[in-house]
């Protein structure tokens, strides 16, 4: 599915930081991301720190100091994109959370974008109450 929101409804957080280049916690936890989910589209960090020279924006969710979550943001192209909530932090609107934290980076646009796979219910409701519209 693909979600637009504009600049005047979305929604601005401070909540995730950006990321400090904390390859270990990073690591760690892409590495529990693909123990249980085996994704062929996953990124690693040699994607990682390509995207970041190429100017994309990744935040990240820590609660005591670990990462447990991220979002990032194509600046290029203006897609929120991969955004992940460890399943110990899920359904507490962190996921939401990190879109927002996002938006910081998108202030100077009138609209971004966002897409998530049909199947993916949470991730539509989170883009919804983020107040993104479904456009596809």
């Amino acid at each position: 599915m693909l979600f637009v929101v504009n600049k005047k409804d979305s929604q601005v957080s401070e909540l995730c930081p950006e990321f400090d280049f904390d390859l270990y916690s990073l690591q760690r936890e892409v590495d529990y991301f693909n123990s249980i989910i085996k994704w062929d589209g996953m990124w690693d960090l040699h994607e990682a720190q390509y995207r970041l020279k190429k100017d994309w924006k990744l935040v990240v969710f820590k609660p005591d100091e670990t990462i447990k979550g991220w979002g990032w943001l194509n600046t290029n192209n203006k897609e929120i994109c991969n955004i992940y909530v460890n399943p110990k932090y899920r359904d507490k609107g962190i996921g939401g959370e990190i879109v927002n934290s996002l938006h910081r980076y998108c202030q100077d646009w009138e609209k971004w974008w966002a897409q998530s796979d049909e199947w993916n219910k949470p991730a539509h409701k989170m883009f919804l109450n983020c107040n993104y519209k479904s456009i596809l």
